[in-house]
């Protein structure tokens, strides 16, 4: 039981470079310790993993989705070392295997977390992730208290931390079974974090999250008018802090509309992220996709110069793009995203109406339109695991799990 914990613990801790002193211009900002240590899971679990019927199937959609990306991938290698397509080879194969191993990371988070949330059950799976991200919190008062600009707590930039309070910590908050004095308290205080992160598209995906609850439970005009009023009290405080981020941003897009000029700001990389593959569907590759690595060699013909150059500028070293969908159409093309997005539609479906995967797997769905970028960032890999795992935790049916031998014999 205490393994199982230790995944939902780790949560908060989504850069190990960043904790550890790297120097983020030097190697990546992002290395999660869930993505770490699935791989000490799964060797200590000896392969021996709890799976229910619908993780099963979930990991077969996966598993057929990374097999169509890594033929594309080789394809496009052999026909550039023949000089068929035209592209740095050595960059390539070094940007190939640095995104494949982020993607095998995420993967095997997948069968972490379901192996995880199928022995904990829902409730206590949420209690450990609300234990597991106190830590934060407390880092993040000392910050407030200490009158930081922007907070980020444990993690390496305060986008990060916002994700990990959306994507993670509140909704936990609301399943873990708390008692209400205890439950409101842990949830304003990590509002109140999320408010002081100043994280944009953090708020934006907390909005959208509000949304999807009373959505799934066919409730759209509700949701509508309490995300609208939710997103104006966010912005109605915000405007307390005139010299905010968010408001820097906002003068920036500004700029951009009105005068089409291209200005920095984080923005621009995200909302690029997913026009820049949609640009390449104008010719067969992008369709066919066209491999790991595909973002970083067809940079400059997925957007224009200006774009290109505005995007580099938000990037630490190689040039690639922050959508995790998009990064998956362009590698798979439109076969390995139908597979992929199978796994998301059949984890959906396994959730109850009312298991917390029915509205988050929409909500981190909207989100990895135009962020979570890194494959091996936990929130997409957590929520696919809580709704394949959801059937199988259900009271009245809680044999329904397969414990398997090892992942040849559960798929």
């Amino acid at each position: 039981m205490t393994l199982a914990a230790l995944p939902l613990l780790l949560l908060p801790y989504d850069s190990l470079t960043y904790l550890l002193g790297f120097d983020a211009a030097d190697t990546s900002q992002t290395f999660p310790a869930t993505a770490v240590f699935s791989l000490a899971y799964l060797v200590l679990r000896g392969g021996r993993l709890k799976l229910s019927p619908a993780g099963v199937r979930v990991c077969s959609w996966l598993l057929a989705a990374l097999g169509v990306i890594a033929i594309v991938t080789l394809v496009n290698i052999l026909a550039e070392a023949a000089g068929w397509l035209r592209a740095d080879v050595y960059v390539r194969n070094y940007v190939a295997v640095r995104q494949g191993l982020s993607l095998g990371l995420g993967f095997t988070s997948y069968l972490m977390f379901q192996d995880a949330i199928t022995r904990l059950g829902l409730r206590s799976a949420c209690r450990w992730i609300v234990v597991g991200a106190l830590p934060s919190l407390g880092v993040c008062g000392v910050q407030i208290l200490k009158g930081d600009y922007r907070i980020q707590g444990y993690s390496s930039e305060p986008s990060h931390l916002g994700d990990m309070l959306v994507l993670a910590f509140l909704p936990a908050c609301a399943f873990a079974g708390l008692r209400l004095r205890r439950q409101f308290t842990l949830m304003f205080s990590g509002g109140a974090a999320l408010m002081a992160s100043f994280s944009g598209t953090a708020i934006m995906k907390a909005v959208f999250e509000m949304f999807s609850l009373f959505a799934v439970k066919g409730h759209v005009l509700r949701g509508l008018i309490i995300a609208s009023i939710g997103l104006g009290a966010a912005y109605g405080v915000l405007l307390l802090y005139p010299d905010n981020y968010i408001f820097q941003l906002w003068g920036l897009f500004s700029v951009f509309l009105d005068e089409g000029t291209l200005v920095g700001g984080s923005f621009i990389d995200r909302f690029f992220g997913l026009v820049g593959p949609l640009n390449m569907m104008d010719r067969p590759a992008g369709w066919l996709g066209v491999g790991l690595g595909g973002d970083t060699i067809y940079f400059d013909q997925m957007f224009d110069p200006a774009t290109a150059d505005a995007i580099r500028s938000q990037k630490q070293s190689v040039p690639s793009i922050s959508s995790h969908q998009g990064k998956m159409l362009l590698y798979g093309g439109v076969a390995g995203l139908a597979l992929y997005l199978s796994a998301w539609v059949a984890a959906w479906r396994a959730a109850p109406r009312l298991h917390p995967a029915r509205f988050m797997i929409p909500t981190v769905f909207a989100a990895s339109m135009f962020s979570l970028g890194p494959f091996f960032l936990p929130y997409v890999w957590l929520w696919l695991a809580f709704g394949a795992s959801a059937s199988a935790l259900r009271e009245h049916n809680a044999d329904v799990v397969t414990k398997t031998p090892g992942l040849r014999e559960a798929l």
